[in-house]
Parts: C-alpha cells; structure tokens; sequence
C-alpha cells in the first residue's frame, strides 16, 4: 500500500466498524484490522514494533497512519489517606486535565475527564473556577485510560469507570458517548455497562437523548438541592430546562432496564442543603424515581467559600431518608489530602512547576 493521501486514522476516536472499513479503504485483509484492535486494546500495546503477527512492512505502513493515544504524564499524587492517586496529564496542545485513581475495597475505580475546565459554572466545585477552554475528543478521553494503564501495579486492574472528573459530560455529549461505546464494546475495551457510569449535573435534552439512544451505562445525577431556589444558588444549569421539574420529570421518564437503579447524588453543604426538613423535601422530590442515594460530605478546596456539613448533620439527613425507605450511602470520597475528591479537580499545576 502505498501512503500517499492516505487518511490517518486515530485508533481511539474509532468504533469496530469505522477501523475496519479504514483497512478495507486501504486494500488491507479484515482481519488485520482485529489484529490491531486485539494489540491496541485487549493487550494493551501500543508500540507497533511488537506487533508480532504483522509483517514488518505492514508495520512500517501502519506507523505512518496509525495515531495512537498522545499524553505526558506530568504528575502522579498519591494519597497517604486511602491510596487514591491523582495523574494530571499534558496533552499534545499543552492542556492539562486529571484523572483519579479510587481503592474501593477490593477494587479500582477510575475517574475520568471530558473536558479541560468547565461551563456549567457550580459553585461548590474547584473545576468551574478554571473556566471553560474545550471539550475533550473520545481519543483525549480514552488517553487518561492508557495513562492509567501505564503506572498500575502488574496485580492491579481498573474494575469501573465514572464520568465524574473535570468537565460536564453530557455537555460534550458525542465524545462521551462514543468513548463509552469504545470502553464497552467487546472488541476494544470490552467492559460490561454495569461497570460505566455517567454523572451529569441535569441537562435535561441530553439525558432525554441518552436515554433514547440507549447508552451503555449506568445514569448519576448531581441534585444537591431540593428547591429552585436552593439549587440555582449553587447550580446555575437549574436555571434551565424547565428547573428542578423538568430535571425531575426526565428522570421518571428514563428508561432504567431490569435491575437498574439512577444515582442520586447529593453533596452535603454545611449550612446550606443540610437540614432534616431538607432530606424530607428530597425523599418527597424522587417519588416514584428507581434510584438510590449517595451524600456526599462537601469537600472545601482553596478559595472555597463554603464549608463542611457536621457529622450529625449528615447522619440525621441519612436517617430521614432511611426511615422513608430509600437507600442512602454516605459516601467519603478518596484522595481529599491531594485535592483527589469530589469537586476538587482543577488540573492546576502550572506549566515549569
């Protein structure tokens, strides 16, 4: 084959049928192309001169247009708490972002980025501080999970993905998707959609869209408040579609197949969001939801201008929705001694540091 005008193609923005159709476009066997997928993905390869059951033409050919997964690990942070560890990566254009690293109990969860800073503007999180500066591509995404791959222990796996890191996932809804898609399907990363979740502060439209397209993956939602009034102060994006209504409605009307249940999530602020009358106002909101409960203690970061709930605080408002037979699980996110937890992200170390 000759590589004059030959389109590149960039491995990790790929689905199953787009690399094979590319292989066919190029004059290349079929199964060549799940020779790729097999060395890329389920082995975890990405030198193309130990691709061992391709010749060493084919290999010099595919070097020129094969793009693999571009990062530079800048950073790695590991907590003295719980071992969660923090990797801040550079990519080819110089933006940083984060991902986490999170032990729990026998498994590993990875937390993964969809955009380098964020719009949705709340307040409580360190990652809307930065502002917005862009989306991240499914390759940019799937990045920070060979970054991962890099620096595990040989006995460690990654057990769960979540779509919690920097950025608002479904504001970046074709990436994210697609990147769910590639971690997912059988022939790339192979992970089953138990294993997925996608955590969206509320944009009503999209999760309408994700729930008719039938995304492979378990749905979280960020409510933290229980009026209009309450959740506007601190989440601007309530200020649309409809409010908490209309949030609320698009939750009773998604799809949630067999055993499934929709996350709740709900950051305790001292002060703000929580009071018993509070987790009354909630437990009445998510009738008739199928979904369980996460509260989650607020972590403070600098700069922050609110503060932690009390632990009574947090364990009457669990009490109250118990007691109203929901499940509710206090949550303590890893990693708060290295700026790892929830609403911490910030990918702030700065350039020469």
């Amino acid at each position: 084959m000759s590589n004059v005008s030959v389109p590149p193609l960039e491995i990790c923005n790929a689905l199953p049928d787009e690399v094979r159709q590319w292989f066919k476009e190029q004059g290349y066997p079929a199964f060549r192309a799940d020779q790729l997928l097999g060395w890329v993905f389920q082995k975890g390869e990405r030198n193309i001169d130990n691709f061992s059951n391709m010749s060493k033409t084919l290999r010099d050919e595919l070097r020129d247009t094969i793009i693999l997964p571009q990062y530079t690990i800048v950073e790695i942070q590991r907590s003295a708490i719980d071992n969660t560890r923090k990797i801040l990566l550079e990519l080819p254009d110089g933006a940083r972002i984060e991902t986490v690293i999170i032990p729990v109990r026998e498994k590993l969860s990875q937390c993964l980025s969809t955009q380098v800073g964020c719009r949705m503007g709340c307040t409580f999180c360190a990652t809307a501080g930065m502002g917005f500066a862009r989306h991240l591509s499914a390759a940019e995404i799937l990045a920070q999970v060979f970054a991962v791959q890099d620096i595990l222990e040989p006995e460690e796996r990654i057990t769960n993905f979540v779509f919690m890191g920097m950025g608002e996932p479904l504001d970046n809804y074709d990436n994210t998707v697609r990147a769910i898609r590639i971690i997912t399907d059988p022939d790339m990363l192979g992970y089953s959609h138990r294993h997925v979740t996608l955590s969206t502060c509320g944009l009503v439209d999209k999760i309408k869209r994700l729930g008719d397209e039938n995304v492979p993956c378990h749905l979280a939602i960020s409510l933290h408040g229980v009026t209009d009034e309450q959740r506007s102060k601190i989440m601007p994006v309530n200020r649309a579609g409809g409010g908490l209504q209309g949030l609320l409605d698009a939750l009773r009307s998604y799809p949630v197949q067999g055993r499934k249940r929709i996350t709740i999530e709900y950051i305790l602020i001292g002060g703000v969001n929580d009071s018993s009358a509070d987790a009354k106002k909630l437990a009445k909101l998510l009738a008739p939801i199928r979904c369980k409960i996460n509260l989650i203690p607020y972590n403070p970061h600098p700069g922050a201008i609110f503060q932690a709930p009390s632990e009574a605080s947090v364990l009457a408002f669990q009490k109250v929705l118990i007691e109203k037979n929901y499940t509710a699980m206090i949550r303590k996110s890893g990693g708060s001694d290295i700026d790892a937890a929830c609403g911490q992200l910030a990918g702030k170390k700065a350039k020469g540091d």
